[in-house]
């Protein structure tokens, strides 16, 4: 879309045709290498202990002593397609059979006056 090379137009004009500011253009993300190191702590202890979610997750690595944010660990969690296992909920469900229901009859008679 944005041609360097090109003679007459100059790269401002093609930014702003394109409504881009130049920082835009020419920022490059800076690879984080705490992210990878992060992602594979956070596989280990999932493939450790599979029924935990992020928020313990997040507890075991600060017990550790790295500070990380329960966000960042739930986000990289769905990158790598990481879930606590644990029981589905279960809808419709019917008993085989309805119980029957019986009728009980009682009495007190512990107060009878007497003469």
């Amino acid at each position: 879309m944005v041609d360097e090379g090109f003679v007459n137009l100059s790269l401002r004009n093609q930014l702003g045709l394109l409504d881009l500011n130049r920082s835009s253009y020419y920022y490059q993300p800076k690879p984080s290498h705490l992210n990878e190191r992060l992602g594979d702590l956070i596989e280990q202890i999932w493939q450790r202990f599979p029924f935990l979610g992020y928020r313990k997750i997040t507890a075991i690595i600060v017990n550790q002593g790295l500070g990380v944010n329960r966000k960042r660990v739930q986000s990289l969690m769905q990158k790598l397609d990481l879930q606590a296992i644990k029981p589905k909920k279960r809808k419709n469900i019917k008993a085989s059979k309805p119980h029957k229901t019986y009728q009980v009859w009682s009495t007190d008679i512990t107060y009878i006056p007497m003469p």
